[in-house]
């Protein structure tokens, strides 16, 4: 039997202490998300900030010919309200989302794959943490560090050498790339070779998990410059919603 099912979900602000709704698959069927995900409101992104975030979706599901319900399984994502922050040095822990996290090692160089808006040849140095959790809780957390300096502010972009970025710097690099993009400019029209894209250099790069279970993260700022790491993270709990009639009266 094919239908289409109607899904309407409520999620408070993330003020009140709301998360977001995702829904995995729908029928007795594990692959695939259960059919075509067709939104169903005007403006689903759009809504008052503060308020419930009101969400329709409609989803083709597929069931034996004898069936008058179906089931949904839908991911519940929660931010990890915890304040944690950790060291960066070898066996320094925190406790984040009832998980502890240990670094095992801060080792210079590492192989950073390329990402969107980092190609592969992007020219900077870089350093690779080694993270392993208790893996005790019963959800799931996705985890994240952020680099601090010593004064406890965001470490968001560094030089080719893994300095932080000051406004300064900031500011005499922007004024190079335009004196660049002019010259580029007048001299295009002779044949000029491509303007070099010349990308930001973010604190922090690409991350993964091994097999083992130790998380390997990228880092472009030198860990001798990082005051501490600020954790976060959220929760993922899978929610199976039975009972749904393929035919209501």
């Amino acid at each position: 039997m094919a239908a289409v099912v109607i899904l309407k979900y409520t999620t408070q602000p993330t003020n009140a202490g709301g998360g977001s709704l995702m829904v995995e698959s729908i029928g007795r069927s594990r692959f695939g998300m259960g059919g075509f995900a067709v939104g169903l409101d005007d403006s689903p992104h759009t809504y008052a900030p503060g308020e419930p975030f009101v969400r329709h979706e409609a989803r083709s599901v597929a069931e034996e010919a004898t069936a008058t319900t179906t089931f949904a399984r839908v991911q519940y994502f929660m931010q990890v309200k915890d304040q944690a922050t950790m060291g960066c040095r070898a066996g320094a822990s925190a406790k984040f989302g009832g998980e502890t996290y240990t670094i095992e090692a801060v080792e210079p160089g590492g192989d950073a794959p390329p990402y969107i808006g980092q190609p592969e040849s992007l020219k900077a140095k870089r350093w690779t943490i080694k993270v392993r959790s208790t893996h005790t809780g019963t959800r799931r957390v996705t985890f994240n560090q952020m680099p601090l300096d010593a004064a406890g502010q965001p470490i968001i972009e560094v030089d080719g050498n893994g300095n932080p970025m000051t406004p300064e710097m900031r500011q005499k690099r922007d004024e190079e790339r335009r004196k660049q993009l002019e010259d580029w400019r007048k001299n295009a029209q002779n044949g000029a070779a491509p303007f070099p894209y010349q990308p930001q250099i973010p604190s922090i790069g690409p991350g993964r998990t091994e097999r083992d279970g130790t998380m390997t993260t990228i880092l472009f700022v030198d860990p001798a410059k990082i005051g501490k790491f600020q954790l976060r993270g959220q929760t993922a709990k899978v929610i199976e919603i039975t009972g749904i009639p393929l035919d209501p009266k």
